[in-house]
């Protein structure tokens, strides 16, 4: 990730900001949501105001064209893999999701915390909610 992609944008601190997020979880109320499909979407409808994202995420946004029509999906890395090819179609475009994200709230006054597996409290959110 280029340093050009993180200029303006709203870092967070990862302790506090996942304590937040397991906060709102535990009160049921609704205003949170996780997994790469989602957090596009409320991007699009300018839904949220905090992004938490694993640093080292392998997710990509891919452009796939089946019968002919262009779609987008969310894959990981591993469903990419030529011996698991978890997708129908052909692949037009993949897109590192990480970097996307980063470049579509870097346009925005959302803030953005990258967490990593260094610290206790990221690795349990990466392994609870896959980063």
């Amino acid at each position: 990730m280029t340093s050009d992609l993180l200029k303006g944008i709203k870092l967070g601190n990862e302790n506090e900001v996942i304590c937040q997020f397991l906060n709102e979880i535990k009160k049921g109320t609704g205003l949170y949501c996780y997994g790469a499909k989602n957090v596009f979407k409320a991007l699009e409808e300018s839904a949220c105001d905090k992004v938490i994202i694993y640093e080292d995420a392998d997710w990509y946004k891919v452009t796939l064209k089946i019968d002919g029509k262009e779609t987008v999906d969310w894959k990981s890395g591993s469903d990419l893999l030529p011996s698991v090819r978890n997708y129908k179609g052909e692949i037009m475009k993949k897109e590192n999701a990480v970097d996307f994200f980063v470049e579509e709230i870097g346009h925005s006054n959302i803030e953005i915390v990258f967490v990593s597996n260094n610290t206790p409290r990221g690795k349990q959110f990466i392994e609870t909610f896959g980063g």
